[in-house]
């Protein structure tokens, strides 16, 4: 692999202060990684996830985590393009992926995740836009199935 298949992209944020840089930059490195355990360990406890695949919030650390865990085996090849913030806590970051549809055709997508960070850092709301509408009935699809194989404690 070259390089530029091992490391993250370097995307830096638009806006963002030190401290924001800093967990982009960690959160970044995770999602690359698919380090699901040290994307977890940047949640803060009552974390909140949301998104339109789903017709309600989930709630908590180990919950979303897990939702993160199902995301990377969904879309492989996340990664992020842009990533902007308003220098008070509050992260937009553009992300391509790839998604199967049926289980056969890859399907490509945009989305952005929005996050929220409480005063010690730790993603505190998530919440997860995708488009094209194909392509979010697929992820939506996809983790559906995901989690009745998984079947979640939390």
């Amino acid at each position: 692999m070259t390089e530029a298949a091992t490391s993250p992209k370097q995307v830096m944020l638009t806006h963002g202060t030190e401290a924001e840089q800093a967990f982009f930059e960690r959160w970044n490195a995770a999602v690359h990684a698919v380090d699901v355990a040290g994307l977890t360990a940047m949640l803060a406890d009552g974390v909140v996830f949301e998104s339109p695949a789903v017709y309600r919030p989930y709630k908590g650390k180990a919950m979303v985590g897990f939702i993160l865990g199902m995301v990377a085996k969904n879309l492989p090849d996340l990664h992020y393009i842009n990533a902007f913030s308003n220098g008070a806590g509050d992260l937009v970051l553009h992300f391509k992926a790839s998604v199967l549809e049926g289980g056969t055709k890859s399907l490509s997508l945009d989305g952005v995740d929005i996050i929220e960070l409480n005063d010690q850092g730790q993603v505190a709301k998530l919440t997860v836009m995708i488009r094209p509408l194909r392509c979010l009935g697929a992820v939506a699809a996809n983790m559906k199935a995901s989690f009745a194989a998984a079947k979640p404690s939390a």
